[in-house]
Formats: structure tokens, C-alpha cells, sequence
């Protein structure tokens, strides 16, 4: 039975899951920004593969040619971390679930606050001052803190483990806000995944840059493929006399 053929992608995630622990580097730069810089390269290498193929064959054109896909590859991983990340993958939701917990327990709290109640009224007026989602999710955990004294009173209210629930909630949607929830298992591995392909675009990268020293000189490779961590220029300057 022959084995199924692999798409370029494929390929690609094969190489980049066959990389060592001690290789992967976590990603650090922009992967549209890295594929304009391999792409201005590979424009570069083009104008001297005779040369490469016949003198310089150590260099796997093809590699270099896929970096594109690559960077493509890199920006999906990074987009799939964001998620994996994110409770629920649905910031509206858990927002929504925060902010009626909000609302519940602060009219709870605006009422044990009347003339001289159990909580005091100063932290009641900071909390009605919030303003944006983060604030106001940030209110919901103030709240759970304030009205954690008095859970018998607000379970009366709201339910056995209202104020549990709150907490969750809250916390939850301050993950989603910012894009970093509790790691789980497949946020760990998407990281990786991700981690896998930068790295792999890091090494091709080099390797593309290094092409071009072979073909040119090791003072204008730079200018023909520029760095990762940096905006390309419009014009290609002259190497330095």
C-alpha cells in the first residue's frame, strides 16, 4: 500500500515538529513582517540560482522557496494560541456572564449598604464608579470580595455557590479580555506548535541570508534579506565603503 503523498503544509509541520526541545525558541517577531523580509530574499535569490545550483549546492532551494507558506503557517499557529487561550474561545460570552453578575450583586450590595448596614457604603460607591468592560469585570471579583462575609445573605438571594459562580465568572472574563487565560493542554500545544514554525522561519531565514553571503559577500546579504525584527525599507541601500 503507498503511503499518501504530503501537501506542502504538511511538509512544513513535519519539519518544525521534528526540530529538538533545545532548538525551539518562543516567537518573538512579527510573521507578516517576516515573510515581506523572506520574500524580498527569495526576489534576490531567484537572480542567482544557476549560480546556487551549480556551485553552491549545499543550499536546499525549495526549502528556502516555501518560507512564505511558512510565515502563513506561523500566523495561523499564533491566531490558534490566542484562542486556545481564551476561555471558552468567546470573549462576548464571558463578558456577558461577568456583567450580570456585576449587575446582581451590586443592587444586593447598594441595598445591605442602606443606613448603616453590614457593608460599607464608600466601597459600594468606588465599585459604582467603574467604567469600560475591564473595570467592570473587575467589579464583579470587588464585589465577590466585599459580599464574601455575608454569603448566607446572598445565596438567600442568588442561589447555593452564588458567589463561587461570580468568581468564575469574573475571572473567566478577565481572561478573555486579555487573551491569556489558565494554560491548558491545548493551549500548551498550540504554543508549541507555534514556538516550532518561528523557529523553523528563524532557521531557513538564516539560511536564506546565508545563500545570498555565498552568491554576493557577507556585507550585502543583510540588505538583501533583511531581518525579522525589523521594518523593511522601500529602496535597497548601498553596502557601507
Amino acid at each position: 500500500m503507498k503511503s499518501k503523498k504530503l501537501n506542502s503544509a504538511d511538509v512544513l509541520l513535519v519539519a518544525a515538529a521534528s526540530l529538538g526541545k533545545r532548538e525551539i525558541q518562543q516567537l518573538g517577531f512579527d510573521p507578516l513582517v517576516a515573510k515581506r523580509s523572506c520574500r524580498k530574499g527569495l526576489e534576490a535569490m531567484e537572480e542567482h540560482v544557476k549560480l546556487l545550483t551549480t556551485q553552491h549546492k549545499g543550499f536546499n532551494l525549495d526549502e528556502l522557496r516555501a518560507l512564505p507558506e511558512l510565515c502563513d503557517l506561523l500566523l495561523e499557529a499564533q491566531r490558534q494560541t490566542q484562542t486556545a487561550r481564551r476561555v471558552g474561545g468567546d470573549v462576548a460570552v464571558a463578558l456577558n456572564e461577568a456583567l450580570g453578575w456585576r449587575r446582581r450583586l451590586l443592587g444586593l450590595a447598594q441595598s445591605l449598604a442602606e443606613k448603616g448596614g453590614p457593608v460599607d457604603p464608600r466601597e459600594v460607591r468606588r465599585i459604582e464608579g467603574g467604567k469600560g468592560p475591564t473595570d467592570n469585570v473587575q467589579d464583579t471579583a470587588d464585589l465577590v470580595a466585599l459580599l464574601t462575609p455575608l454569603k448566607a445573605a446572598v445565596e438567600a438571594v442568588h442561589g447555593k455557590d452564588a458567589l463561587a459562580r461570580a468568581d468564575a465568572a469574573a475571572r473567566a472574563a478577565l481572561a478573555a479580555l486579555g487573551g491569556t487565560g489558565a494554560e491548558t493542554p491545548e493551549s500548551r500545544k498550540a504554543a508549541d506548535r507555534r514556538d516550532r514554525l518561528a523557529t523553523l522561519v528563524l532557521l531557513r531565514h538564516d539560511r536564506l541570508r546565508a545563500a545570498l553571503a555565498a552568491v554576493t559577500s557577507f556585507r550585502e546579504a543583510p540588505l538583501l534579506v533583511p531581518g525579522l525584527f525589523e521594518a523593511i525599507g522601500a529602496s535597497r541601500s548601498a553596502p557601507p565603503a
